[in-house]
């Protein structure tokens, strides 16, 4: 039986509960255990669920409602592009709903787009975090963590030298002081 915690059909985002499990052995995994809590913790995350929910999977997203209205795309790029997507959702302000009970199995692997990082997928994750910060910040989002990215920017070095790709950069250190800046000022 699957429990509504608010009315489907006003609502232009559903969140559901998922559970994740190890593909290799079947074992529970902890990584959709963020998405529970928020579940959980409904109502008071009411307004801030659509942000702290990065992944595509766990939810269903109106077609005309929300992505149509908004223009909303995926950047085409091979890592991140989910990331910088569900920000784009938080900020069109849908109405949002939730299920409690367990809709979708997020499985873990080990060679995975998540489980692995290439300078390639780093470098991509690195302008993802610094668009989905840039949005966040340009719309007066200050509740959010905003992403530091310096594991991102470390591991995409030889990416962004092979590519000559120098304004990563300089978007990295502005992303710095923005990310320094609002997360000290959320607190």
């Amino acid at each position: 039986m699957i429990v509504c915690l608010e009315s489907s059909e006003l609502s232009d985002v559903v969140f559901f509960n998922c559970i994740a499990k190890k593909e290799i052995c079947g074992e529970t995994s902890e990584r959709c255990n963020h998405y529970r809590a928020l579940i959980e913790s409904w109502p008071a995350s009411k307004q801030s669920i659509a942000f702290f929910w990065p992944v595509p999977w766990g939810k269903a997203i109106k077609l005309n409602e929300v992505i149509l209205t908004n223009n909303l795309k995926f950047s085409s790029r091979i890592a991140g592009n989910d990331m910088e997507f569900s920000a784009k959702v938080a900020l069109a302000r849908p109405k949002i709903s939730v299920f409690s009970e367990d809709v979708y199995v997020c499985y873990e692997s080990v060679g995975s787009l998540t489980g692995t990082l290439s300078a390639e997928k780093a470098l991509d994750r690195l302008k993802a975090n610094i668009n989905r910060n840039r949005l966040y910040y340009s719309n007066n989002v200050d509740f959010v963590h905003y992403n530091y990215c310096g594991r991102f920017f470390l591991k995409a070095m030889p990416s962004i030298v092979q590519k000559r790709e120098f304004s990563v950069v300089w978007d990295a250190i502005k992303n710095f002081f923005i990310s320094l800046r609002m997360n000290f000022l959320s607190k």
